[in-house]
Formats: C-alpha cells, sequence, structure tokens
C-alpha cells in the first residue's frame, strides 16, 4: 500500500470570506472517510472491479485489502460509488447529447431493483456510446426524454410499444421476430407447419442477407431486389390477416403494422436490421444485478448507470478505462468542461 502526502496552503479569502486551501491534481474533495482520503487510483480501481468485473461489495473490499492492503469496508465501497457518479455526471450529461446526435441508436430495456422494488435499466447505444438509465417507469416517456424531442435519427429497438411513441424513424429488430417464430412453432405443431410459419421465416433471413450485399451489388440491382423483399413482406401480411390460426393473425398483423420498420435498414448504412448491440450493452450489467441483487438505494442506482455509462463507451472507444478515468476525475476536480469521451 502507498500512502501518499499532499501537502497544501491555505488562507482566508476576503472576497468570499471564507477558508480556501489549495489541492493537488490527483487529490480528490474531502471524504467521508475517518482518518484518510481515498486516492484517485483506489476510486479508479473500485469502479473497474466493481462494473467491469462485477464483484459484489464484500469481494471488491478484500480484493483492495489483499492487494493494495487498502481497508475499506463494503459500505464504504459503495459511498465511493455514489461520490464517483456525482463527479461523472455532467460527462454523462455529454454521453446523453452526443447520443442523440446519432445517426442510428439502438434502444433496449431490462429490470433493476432499486431498495426492493422493481425499476427499469433502459440502455441507448450507438458504436461509440452507451448509456444507461434506471428509472421507476418503462412507459414512453423515459425512452422520449432520453433521446429528446429533436432526434433525427433512426430508433433500432424491439416490438415494445413504448418506442413506437418516439417520433423518428425505426427499424424493428428482425432477429426478435424470428426468435418469436421459432417460439411460437416449439409451442403449437400446426403452426410449425404451416405455410406462414415457413415464408414468413426464410423472409426474414433473406432480408438479413440482402444487407450483407450492400458493397457486392450494383446500386440498380440492390434497389431492386430491396423493392421485390419489400412487396413479399406486404403480400405475405395481407394474405394471413384473416387465417385462422390466431398466432398467424397476430403475427400477420404486426407484419402489416410494421412493414417500412422492418425494411428501413435496407437502405440506409449505418441502421442494422437487428438489435444485438443494445442487448451485448444491457448484457455485462444484467450479470451484475444478479451477483449484486441491484441497488439498494436510488443514489446508488444513479450511479451506477452513470459509471457504468462512462466505462463501456470508454471501452468502445479502445481506450485504457483505468487511465480515462483518472483523466475524467481530475478533470471534474479541476473544473474542466466535460466532453473527453466524445469522439
Amino acid at each position: 500500500m502507498r500512502v501518499t502526502r499532499y501537502r497544501t496552503r491555505s488562507g482566508w479569502c476576503p472576497c468570499c470570506h471564507r477558508r480556501v486551501e489549495s489541492r493537488h491534481p490527483e487529490q480528490p474533495p474531502p471524504a467521508d472517510v475517518p482518518h484518510a482520503q481515498v486516492g484517485v487510483n483506489a476510486l479508479a480501481t473500485i469502479a473497474v472491479l466493481r462494473l467491469e468485473n462485477r464483484l459484489p461489495l464484500r469481494q471488491v473490499s478484500r480484493v483492495l485489502a489483499d492487494l493494495p492492503r487498502l481497508r475499506l469496508c463494503a459500505g464504504a465501497v459503495a459511498k465511493q460509488q455514489q461520490r464517483l457518479g456525482g463527479w461523472l455526471a455532467d460527462e454523462w450529461e455529454q454521453l446523453k447529447r452526443r447520443v442523440r446526435g446519432s445517426d442510428a441508436v439502438h434502444a433496449d430495456e431490462t429490470t433493476w431493483r432499486t431498495a426492493g422494488r422493481n425499476d427499469w435499466l433502459w440502455t441507448v447505444c450507438d458504436p461509440c456510446h452507451t448509456l444507461y438509465h434506471v428509472d421507476r417507469s418503462r412507459g414512453g416517456k423515459v425512452i422520449r426524454r432520453l433521446l429528446g424531442g429533436a432526434f433525427g435519427g433512426t430508433l433500432v429497438s424491439d416490438f415494445y410499444s413504448a418506442y413506437n411513441t418516439v417520433n423518428c424513424k425505426q427499424q424493428k429488430c428482425v432477429t426478435h421476430l424470428q426468435r418469436e417464430l421459432r417460439d411460437v412453432a416449439a409451442r403449437s405443431p400446426p403452426f410449425a407447419a404451416g405455410r406462414f410459419y415457413r415464408r414468413c421465416k426464410r423472409l426474414a433471413k433473406d432480408l438479413l442477407g440482402h444487407k450483407k450485399r450492400w458493397d457486392e451489388l450494383d446500386d440498380q440491382t440492390y434497389t431492386r431486389l430491396a423493392r421485390r423483399l419489400e412487396q413479399r413482406l406486404a403480400e405475405l401480411a395481407a394474405a394471413h390477416r384473416r387465417d385462422a390460426d390466431p398466432d398467424v393473425r397476430r403475427l400477420a398483423e404486426r407484419l402489416s403494422r410494421h412493414r417500412q420498420e422492418l425494411t428501413a435498414f435496407l437502405w440506409e448504412r449505418a441502421v442494422e436490421g437487428t438489435n444485438n448491440a443494445a442487448e451485448r450493452a444491457l448484457r455485462p450489467i444484467v450479470v451484475a444485478r444478479k451477483i449484486s441483487g441491484g441497488s439498494r438505494s436510488e443514489a446508488g442506482a444513479r450511479a451506477t448507470a452513470i459509471v457504468a455509462s462512462v466505462l463501456r463507451t470508454a471501452r468502445q472507444q479502445g481506450r485504457d478505462v483505468l487511465q480515462t478515468l483518472r483523466q475524467l476525475l481530475m478533470n471534474c476536480w479541476a473544473g474542466r468542461e466535460p466532453g473527453m469521451l466524445l469522439a
């Protein structure tokens, strides 16, 4: 363990009528830790162990005691993570503004336990940025608030109705359609033997396969085949909207309602036909939720969302996570403007 002593100067300011003390760039603001100060390296290590390596609080405390021989109880570790969330809140706001300016974003949500109640963890991401947010609501107002009222890109999502309330171009996940076809076919042999299942399954595969040929085909050929796929989708939906099988009718109605939103990715290079990016963004934090059980307070949930957003964004941009977190903290303590992760 390395103990660092900072020699600072203090004096009385006649303008603001308070005592002012100088600070070292690596020296955090005063902490609620008795007889000590947790340094920037320890703070960054706590965040990485907790959210990157997904260790429980007690395990983080044990690792700190075993390796750098820094003794912090589980409650102190949680307190330091909340302080990190407060310092990085402005950086999170900058990430939100950056996501709002993206050409295409992916969104998804999952449950999150906060103080014993069921909340929702939302994620909105693009190739270079990830934003997490914990909210009590699963309604459309949450995604509208995250994206803002002037979002001009394309929103890629599953078929959950809350996303339909966002006034922007949208792409529905073709993989979710394939997954539902497979699930319905597994529980309903008549559906699996029917013509709709075979045609819809083949159409979904052809949609995803055609986008992969973006660079192989000339513009005229690509456009002609894409138009044909759109026509097949419309014909399939119209032919089965009055089918006797209720599952066929429901899925045919979905195809009809989201006809344009299932093929939007065929016409824009930056838009994907699946929502895999959002699901990959949620997977690590879902594992952390299963290990830790969620958050014990609203402040802890907010800090988790903020710090996790910064860490995953740094990882997406190929940055050194520990060094990036150290620099972000020192920038905040020095009063510098946020925006280091706006790649």
